[in-house]
């Protein structure tokens, strides 16, 4: 699979699964994150629910089960996920940054999102993810200031994220700094060139400043 060859990896975990092996949960695993990286969000969805047919307390399985949920666009299903990983293991911080940065994504319960993603960078302070995570629910409540101060903090962290660029670019934006806003946008599309909605904010954003210099 890292070798880029999955099917060749698909068939060993499946034949593998078909044996008397011990650690079951981490093949299920594997392979559901093989259909993942092909974008067979449904069959990677096959396997969590097979691992946890056997193993109904496996935090790991309900937590890969949420996030192909949430790839899968079945969000409810996804939150459900994640906060049955969470009830399993309330110091699994991924969880607690997915489920909230799915919430701040959407704009929905922003006070639980903010208090979600705090609880991640509790047991892993120091992680860029989560502090962009942070920012950009700060950044969704109107809370400008102290979301770019978390963005930046991410930036410095990570500096070669197309999303963080990309959030960073949207809050100067807010804050009526549009120069700064462009630079991050063309920032976020150098570091990956397919976004459309990064390359319309550009556009925009430099129309804008014509008209107003004009």
């Amino acid at each position: 699979i890292k070798q880029k060859d999955n099917e060749k990896g698909k068939a060993i975990l499946t034949d593998a699964l078909t044996k008397d092996v011990a650690d079951k949960p981490s093949l299920y695993i594997a392979l559901g994150y093989a259909f993942s990286i092909d974008k067979k969000f449904n069959e990677a969805i096959e396997q969590y629910q097979k691992l946890l047919k056997e193993k109904p307390d496996n935090a790991k399985g309900h937590f890969f089960l949420g996030a192909a949920y949430e790839r899968n666009g079945q969000r409810i299903e996804a939150i459900k996920a994640f906060r049955r990983t969470i009830e399993i293991d309330p110091k699994n911080a991924e969880a607690y940054n997915y489920l909230g940065y799915m919430f701040a994504e959407k704009s929905e319960n922003l006070e639980e999102a903010v208090e979600l993603i705090k609880k991640a960078l509790t047991i892993d302070p120091g992680n860029g993810a989560y502090i962009d995570s942070l920012g950009w629910a700060y950044f969704k409540k109107g809370m400008t200031d102290e979301a770019l101060k978390e963005l930046g903090k991410a930036a410095s962290i990570i500096n070669d994220d197309p999303t963080i660029t990309d959030h960073l670019g949207d809050v100067y934006y807010k804050k009526g700094m549009t120069d700064k806003a462009i630079g991050e946008w063309k920032k976020s599309l150098s570091l990956d060139n397919a976004q459309k909605e990064v390359e319309e904010k550009i556009k925009k954003a430099e129309k804008n400043e014509a008209i107003n210099g004009n």
